[in-house]
């Protein structure tokens, strides 16, 4: 796989992978607890057909862009040339202890921008 394609790829698990953990998130606070009401969500799937299509869309996809985009992170963690051996350390750990919640953030930041953290000198 090209290095344009391997961009494109990550690019659409980065995107399906926000939004399924946006909608966990959200219907979580909407809930009113750290719990999803399984049975309002296929109450809504079967009263809204656009609803149903888009909630099967995200069961099927987003699971594994979530997990296929921590992974690639991890890939790109373990080839990324970093400033420090600090930082290096800092990102492993965020991307361990965050998982696949700190995921998008690694790949906003070092993979699509191509920031590290800086270290001023005196």
């Amino acid at each position: 796989m090209n290095r344009k394609t391997y961009r494109r790829v990550v690019r659409v698990m980065a995107v399906i992978a926000v939004l399924t953990l946006g909608v966990l998130l959200s219907l979580s606070i909407l809930d009113g607890t750290t719990e999803i009401d399984l049975e309002a969500i296929i109450d809504l799937q079967e009263t809204n057909l656009l609803v149903g299509i888009l909630g099967n869309l995200l069961g099927l996809t987003g699971p594994i862009s979530i997990m296929g985009l921590w992974i690639l992170m991890v890939y790109h963690w373990g080839t990324h040339r970093f400033k420090t051996q600090r930082q290096k350390k800092l990102w492993l750990t965020g991307l361990l202890l965050g998982n696949s919640v700190f995921a998008p953030i690694y790949y906003l930041v070092v993979f699509e921008l191509g920031m590290t953290l800086d270290d001023s000198e005196p």
